[in-house]
């Protein structure tokens, strides 16, 4: 693995003390109005801090951070998996479905849970740069656009959501990721990584150094993966490629300006998913997949495949009006073309075609008036279908391994694109020892209206060419366009109560996502719908927001000496309530289809605990307990039977696929003994562990807990001619067989399921050779 500092980055879209340092020590003087000097507060010695993961000082918030040394151990591929990536940090809860974080699963579950509650639509928690990429998108989208050598750290948010961390949706909490921009020197380095299942990767990167005078950087890099699948035939990696350029440069004293590309292919084929009573019997479906026999029809491994091509520019460009206020605009634009090849339970395989792009910009002004640091920010966004879904062809397998056309089975375009708009303000001042923060974000949401077509005559044939084809628009199942929002305001304060400890709390609304999988429900049950005089428009017009109010109140407690070195714990304590939160259950029409009808809350609490006992070994901890429950039973029509009234009787259980406790720990050792020569060894163990939690609301599906360790082995040594870098990584060093990922709804029964249950990635070797120049 290749070894790089723990760099240090401010926020460029802020002047104020904001979350963006990789906890850095930080050492206060406060000063009062009458000019009394207070204690100084050491929060974290600079010289001693975190190399993994830990939380971000200076900010009342509840904000964690990873390295990039922590990203590389915990996604190994080099795909930047943002969600294995945070796994260690208190409460998330991120199960590895292959060895390298290069599986995508169809569709809009990634894979990750935040204090119980699930990314929707996508990875729509996440931003890059503090620019939102993800939004609703049932594809790979930018998750695996920037190789972890391109990434510097990512910063997780958690309870109350600040009003400028500006993801798509913030119920879940808030995922940033931190680019690498170009080096100050010039210089080029090549990773070459090999290990279990014919994993293959190589990387490459170049960087300019400072040019024209100290104004201008830019790097370019690229990459190419190869791996085979785990559990059977088909690759986990078909010949991926990468390629980024990046460029930041100063135009005028007062003027700067920053460019980031990157492009991905990627081609892999799916994991096949079990059902509940093959989790019973792992021994024997732990490595059970897809058939290489053509004529295993649906489940054949080539009639379940996917490939994408992905792009995006993002930039940003900041005026210094003056030494306290600056004005920085960030445009972006994102495109995504590419299919899956899923095999259905109808015994027919499903061609789900994706070509759609977003644009939009965020933009923000800060200035600091009166000792107070203010700032007022706009984003905006538009983007295509899907989601939801707009294209499905439908082909029956044939004995030669081939597909035969069968229908079109949703072909629908949009009349309006999906726009997202937000507008917020913000404050964040110091008196003494009390630091506040205070502000509010509105977001609304113009929701796209959708014409469905007739597909009887349409052949197998391009999107474009079906919709001109098409014998006309279904009126019962096309929707219109609506617009709703939310005001989220948000306070947070922390108060150092002596020099080694501090009290803080925050509180707040977040804003989370409609049910969208409302439409493909309807167009794959109209006559159902229909016959109880239902149209698509009437479900439609019943989406809405999910919000939550959140509070959080915690302490941070720091000490040092010479004889302990240092040492922090932070403990936290929350709950939300949630309200329109979307589910997907029958009230009484014979078709279970997502709404937003749920009440629920969360009430929980948390710790993340360091120790440094000497500047070469940081030993780190991080429990999260969660209880997530609905507060009321699902609403169901007049004349539901009996069976339909129970199976929503589900006030004051758990959430599916919500263990009650999750916890992380591990250490990062380095020495350079004399044997050794002039080299550095270093070691970094890292364990998990997933308590037990069910599959089902009624509680009928039970998981075991369990607990994997990963261990990262690592050599550098300064050569005549650059850094070289030897590692070895063990995934799952003891070879722990479990069910990781489940993809579920938060609302799920054991009769009729639609839970998939994939088995955890097993133990895997990743080696490493890194020389950088």
């Amino acid at each position: 693995m290749k070894q790089r500092g723990f760099l240090i980055h401010w926020s460029h879209l802020s002047v104020i003390t904001l979350p963006c340092l990789a906890m850095e020590a930080h050492a206060q003087t406060a000063i009062v109005d009458n000019g009394l000097e207070l204690p100084v507060v050491h929060v974290q010695a600079a010289s001693n801090r975190p190399v993994l993961a830990g939380t971000i000082p200076d900010t009342p918030e509840t904000a964690y951070e990873v390295s990039n040394k922590a990203i590389n151990i915990l996604s190994p591929g080099g795909s930047a998996n943002a969600f294995r990536a945070v796994s260690i940090l208190p409460s998330v809860y991120a199960p590895a479905i292959d060895p390298y974080g290069l599986a995508n699963i169809p569709g809009s579950n990634k894979g990750i849970r935040i204090r119980g509650e699930a990314s929707s639509h996508g990875n729509s928690i996440s931003t890059v740069e503090g620019i939102p990429l993800g939004g609703v998108n049932p594809g790979p989208g930018f998750q695996w656009l920037f190789p972890t050598e391109n990434v510097d750290s990512m910063q997780v948010y958690q309870g109350p959501i600040a009003p400028d961390k500006g993801s798509f949706f913030t119920t879940a909490g808030a995922i940033n990721t931190q680019l690498r921009w170009g080096e100050d020197k010039p210089g080029a380095e090549i990773t070459q990584g090999f290990g279990s299942f014919n994993f293959f990767r190589t990387f490459a990167r170049v960087d300019s150094g400072a040019l024209f005078n100290g104004t201008t950087h830019a790097f370019a890099s690229g990459s190419w993966t190869d791996a085979e699948n785990w559990r059977g035939p088909g690759k986990a990696a078909n010949g991926n490629t990468t390629a980024s350029f990046g460029l930041s440069t100063k135009i005028t004293d007062q003027f700067d300006a920053r460019l980031y590309f990157s492009y991905a292919n990627m081609q892999q084929n799916t994991y096949r998913p079990l059902n509940y009573m093959q989790t019973q019997n792992l021994g024997l479906y732990r490595f059970y997949d897809y058939s290489a026999n053509p004529n295993a029809g649906i489940a054949y491994f080539n009639n379940n495949r996917q490939s994408f091509e992905d792009w995006v520019i993002l930039s940003e460009l900041t005026y210094h009006f003056n030494e306290n206020t600056q004005l920085t605009v960030k445009p972006y634009y994102f495109s995504e073309k590419g299919a899956y090849y899923d095999g259905m339970a109808n015994g027919m395989v499903r061609n789900w075609l994706l070509d759609h792009d977003s644009y939009g910009l965020t933009s923000e002004i800060s200035t600091r008036l009166l000792e107070t640091d203010m700032k007022l920010g706009y984003w905006w966004t538009t983007m295509q279908l899907p989601g939801p879904p707009n294209a499905w062809k439908m082909y029956m397998p044939n004995a030669y391994g081939g597909l035969n056309f069968n229908m079109w089975s949703i072909l629908a375009q949009a009349t309006t694109r999906n726009e997202f708009q937000s507008a917020y303000a913000m404050m964040d001042k110091k008196i003494g020892p009390l630091h506040l923060q205070a502000g509010a974000r509105y977001m609304w949401e113009n929701i796209p209206g959708i014409n469905a077509f007739n597909t009887m005559g349409v052949s197998d044939t391009s999107y474009n060419a079906a919709i001109g084809m098409a014998p006309g628009i279904n009126g019962m199942r096309s929707v219109s366009s609506h617009v709703f929002g939310a005001f989220l305001p948000y306070m947070a304060a922390s108060y150092d109560l002596t020099p080694n400890l501090q009290a803080n709390m925050s509180v707040g609304a977040n804003y989370g996502a409609p049910s969208f999988d409302i439409f493909p429900a309807y167009q794959q049950n109209a006559a159902t719908f229909q016959a109880k005089g239902i149209s698509a428009d009437q479900l439609w017009s019943t989406l809405k927001a999910e919000t939550s109010t959140n509070i959080d109140v915690g302490l941070r407690w720091t000490y040092e000496s010479p004889d302990i070195g240092t040492a922090l714990l932070e403990p936290r304590f929350y709950y939300a309530k949630y309200a329109n939160k979307g589910v997907s259950f029958d009230p009484g029409i014979g078709v279970a289809y997502s709404q937003n009808v749920a009440d629920t809350h969360a009430i929980g609490g948390q710790l993340m605990a360091h120790w440094l006992p000497r500047p070469e070994l940081d030993l780190f901890a991080s429990v999260g307990y969660t209880r997530n429950v609905f507060d009321a039973n699902l609403p169901t029509l007049p004349g539901a039977s009996a069976a339909t009234i129970m199976a929503a009787a589900v006030k004051g259980t758990q959430f599916p696929d919500v263990p009650n406790w999750t916890m992380a720990a591990g250490l990062n050792w380095s020495t350079r003994d004399p044997w050794l020569g002039d080299g550095q060894l270093t070691i970094s163990p890292i364990i998990n562990y997933i308590s037990d939690r069910w599959g089902d609301t009624t509680r009928t599906q039970h998981l075991s807990g369990y607990a994997t360790v990963d261990l990262n082995i690592g050599y550098d040594y300064q050569t005549p001619i650059g850094l070289f870098n030897a590692s070895l990584t063990v995934t799952n060093l003891f070879d722990t067989s479990y069910i990781g990922y489940l993809n579920t709804s938060y609302y799920q029964q054991a009769m009729g399921t639609n839970a998939y249950y994939y088995p955890g990635a097993p133990r895997a070797f990743l080696g490493r050779l890194a020389l950088k120049i």
